[in-house]
This record gives structure tokens, C-alpha cells and sequence, in this order.
């Protein structure tokens, strides 16, 4: 954890939750500095993104309305927002870690048609989409300058997941380069 800079570490598990019925969890952000630990369902009606304390207190449904395949999630620690990709309705979103302030960022049939991953840097936001099989990038306030990194059919989506990591001393280019794990 960096506290001189504001930021905490985001580590992604995935874990049985003990006395609590998820139906079809994807994964798991667990955010030390705040206590948090964040996780979607789209095995229910209408999907959710949920959270508790570390300690399994206060869960609580952060989003329920408007929410199918929540595939993706991610936490921007700058701007204190989750983001997430929703594969049925072919959007981006996000929301305040508390639940507030929830934005529609993009929705494109063509550029999401099946996003399953989602990672923030700076000013945009990285997913990855099993349809167009390649990654992904739009400004994450806008929800414009949607551009793919990569020509189509480029990545395997089996197993493909999009993460970026706050290096707590390294030089500037590992910190631009977001990691993929394939």
C-alpha cells in the first residue's frame, strides 16, 4: 500500500464466500485501503454488483437497475469509481464506489459485443471482447475515441483477463503498459 500517493493495492481472488448464496460470481476486487471488497452476480435477475466489509459485514447491492452480464469490474483508485462491462447489454458503465452517481460511459453493439474484461488507465478505460476477439479502448469520461489496440480475431478469449497494475516503484513505462494475463 502507498500512502504518500493516496492509492491501495487491488488484488483480484477468487474465493468461496462462507455463508453467502452467489449464484454466477465472476470475480472478486478486494480494496485494502478502504475495507471493501466488491463482486458481481449475473446468475440472478437482474444481475448486481454487490460489496462488504473484508469482514463479510455490510453487504450491501450497490447495482441492481439496468444490469444483465456484469462480466467485467474493475476499481479506478484515483477517481473512487467502479467500472464494469455488461455482455447482454453491450455497455460500459460506472458508479462511486458507494453505489452513486452511476453513468452510462458507452454503449456499442459493434466495439462490446461481448466484452468479458475491463481495466482503467489515466483518462480511458481497456476491455477485452470475445466477439471481436482484440482489446479495446475508449476515454473513460466521454466514452469516445474508441479505438482496438489490436486487428480482430488477434486474442483468445478463453481464458483472457485485462488487469492494470500500481507499481509501488518502478519505472514510467511499466506503469503505462497495462498487463495482460492470456
Amino acid at each position: 500500500m502507498d500512502h504518500d500517493k493516496g492509492f491501495c493495492d487491488v488484488v483480484i481472488y477468487c474465493i468461496a464466500f462462507h455463508g453467502i448464496h452467489i449464484n454466477r460470481n465472476l470475480l472478486l476486487l478486494l480494496c485494502i485501503l478502504y475495507s471493501w471488497m466488491y463482486w458481481t452476480d449475473w446468475g440472478v435477475t437482474p444481475g448486481r454488483i454487490e460489496r462488504a466489509g473484508m469482514d463479510g459485514s455490510h453487504r450491501e447491492i450497490l447495482v441492481n437497475t439496468n444490469l444483465k452480464w456484469p462480466n467485467g469490474l474493475t476499481l479506478d483508485m484515483v477517481q473512487r469509481r467502479i467500472y464494469w462491462v455488461d455482455a447482454k447489454l453491450n455497455s460500459i458503465s460506472s458508479c462511486n464506489f458507494d453505489g452513486t452517481s452511476r453513468r452510462l460511459i458507452l454503449q456499442s453493439p459493434e466495439a462490446l459485443a461481448h466484452p468479458f474484461s475491463i481495466t482503467t488507465f489515466e483518462d480511458y478505460v481497456y476491455w477485452t471482447d470475445w466477439t471481436n476477439e482484440t482489446i479495446f479502448k475508449a476515454n473513460k469520461f466521454t466514452g469516445k475515441e474508441v479505438t482496438p489496440l489490436l486487428p480482430p480475431n488477434t486474442v483468445c478469449m478463453k481464458q483472457a483477463s485485462l488487469f492494470s497494475f500500481l507499481f509501488r516503484s518502478c519505472s514510467p513505462l511499466l506503469c503505462i503498459i497495462p498487463f495482460f494475463s492470456i
